[in-house]
Parts: structure tokens; C-alpha cells; sequence
């Protein structure tokens, strides 16, 4: 009995041997794994489907499509070129579209100058027109900036060494960019020039009429004009540059401030929805 047992399970364990070469066809090139008649329609299939979601330019149901052939066959080399096509497609349009990408895109700003005792820091409202893989690119913004000195006239301030707000501008940078490098799939490395227009919003008011002879001054003119040099890195939803800004008429008014500082260096940073 044991040894009718014995040959009964190595028939089975033989039979499904058997089995599993059954499922193991002939190769078919050299990019293919030996895989089963089933197999192998299944993958062309797949292929099918994957080719005609691309025409369609639905690139994440195409990427599931050949992320799964490769799966099954990962010596496929189409399918890998295709994949990879499709991953870049997906970083630059999304998922799945039938139109262009968006050339229009909105965001929010920050940054501040550096290294300097006059300072601003701003924030505000960017706006892009261009892709960020395009050659050049416009980029604007309206921004609020409030303006900061550490450097005062002595009988002006009580304390000349603290930081005193001068004023608040709001301001509308405007710059075209140039890529000029490709840093990866999804990043560019840009230059930039533009100008900067800046209006006083509110300014510090102090009455200094016992030494200068008017009754109250300003801190701040009511206007600028500035010219912008940035280079930065920029991407589907953000832009990181470094900026130098050269004011042609005086930010802060000399009454209280004979020294002006009208060279700035800065960082700036925008995310676009």
C-alpha cells in the first residue's frame, strides 16, 4: 500500500512538472523571455492597449499598460523605451490630456534681500506665461514688499543699530528667462533679466523739523524704478532663483539716510499651481 501510495505522488509531482514546461513556449527573438502561447498574446495585447492610450495622450493608463508587460517580460526593450517616454510625458502633462501644456500658470512668491543693513523682504502673487522645458519663459509678479534699515542717521533714531521699518511698496517684477541648461527630466537651470516697478503703499513718518527743518519726512520716495539679473532653477510647479536688483532713483530718503544702498542681492522662490 505505502509503495502504491509512493508512485501515485511522484505521478503527481511528475505531472506537474510537466505542467509548468507546458506553460514555457519556444523564444521568440532575443528581447523575449520563453513565454507561454497565453503569455505571449497577453503582452502584445498589452502592447496594443499601451500604443493606443499614447495616441490618445492618456500617458498614466498607457504606463500601467507597459508598466505591466514588463512585468510579465522585462527584457522587453520597446516596452522599457516606451515606459520611459511615458514617464517623462506624465512629469510634463499630467496623467492624462488631449491638449497642450499649460502655458498659463499662477503662484505665490516669497523672498528677501541678503547681506545687506537695507533690506526688503516680499510676498506676493507670481504668474508664468511658458513652459518650463521651453526656451524662454515670461514670469511677473504683484507682490507687497516692507522695507527694512539697520543703518540710520543718529539724530534721527534713538537707537541707529536696531532694524526700523522705512515703508512698505508694492511691486510688479517682470523678467524673461532663458533656459540654458537641462539639470534633469524635470528641472531647468535658467538666466533672467527684467525691471522692477515699485510704488510706496505706507512709509514711517517722523518729525525732524529741529535739525532738518521740515516738519515731518518720509523714510521712503514714492517710487522706483530697478533693474533685475536672476538665475535659478525652475520646474513644473516652482521656480528658486538668486536675483541682483540695481534701483536707478533712491528708495530711502535722504534726509534720513545719506548712504544709499542701491545695489541688493536676494533670494526669491515661487510655486505654481
Amino acid at each position: 500500500m505505502r509503495k502504491f501510495l509512493l508512485i501515485i505522488g511522484i505521478l503527481i509531482y511528475a505531472m506537474s512538472v510537466q505542467a509548468q514546461e507546458a506553460n514555457v513556449a519556444t523564444s521568440v527573438g532575443p528581447n523575449r523571455v520563453k513565454l507561454s502561447e497565453k503569455l505571449l498574446k497577453k503582452c502584445e495585447k498589452l502592447m496594443a492597449d499601451a500604443q493606443w492610450y499614447l495616441k490618445r495622450k492618456e500617458f498614466g493608463r498607457a504606463k500601467e499598460k507597459l508598466t505591466e508587460l514588463i512585468e510579465i517580460n522585462p527584457k522587453d526593450a520597446q516596452a522599457k523605451v516606451l515606459l520611459e517616454q511615458c514617464e517623462e510625458y506624465v512629469v510634463q502633462y499630467g496623467e492624462s490630456s488631449d491638449k497642450k501644456p499649460k502655458k498659463f500658470t499662477f503662484g505665490l512668491t516669497v523672498g528677501a534681500d541678503l547681506f545687506k543693513l537695507n533690506y526688503g523682504i516680499h510676498i506676493g502673487l507670481g504668474a508664468r506665461y511658458g513652459h518650463y522645458t521651453d526656451l524662454i519663459n515670461v514670469t511677473a509678479g504683484l507682490e507687497f514688499e516692507v522695507h527694512q534699515s539697520y543703518r540710520g542717521r543718529a539724530d534721527v533714531l534713538e537707537d541707529y543699530t536696531s532694524s526700523v521699518t522705512i515703508g512698505g511698496q508694492a511691486i510688479l517684477p517682470v523678467l524673461v528667462k532663458f533656459n540654458v541648461a537641462k539639470i534633469n527630466d524635470v528641472t531647468r537651470f535658467y538666466t533672467g533679466a527684467g525691471a522692477e516697478f515699485g510704488v510706496k503703499v505706507y512709509a514711517k513718518n517722523i518729525n525732524v523739523s529741529s535739525f532738518i527743518g521740515d516738519s515731518s519726512v518720509d523714510l521712503m520716495n514714492g517710487s522706483t524704478v530697478a533693474g533685475l539679473l536672476q538665475v535659478g532653477v525652475m520646474a513644473r510647479h516652482y521656480d528658486v532663483g538668486l536675483y541682483y536688483r540695481h534701483y536707478f532713483n533712491d528708495l530711502v530718503n535722504k534726509k534720513f539716510l545719506s548712504y544709499q544702498e542701491n545695489d541688493r542681492i536676494g533670494v526669491t522662490a515661487t510655486y505654481y499651481f
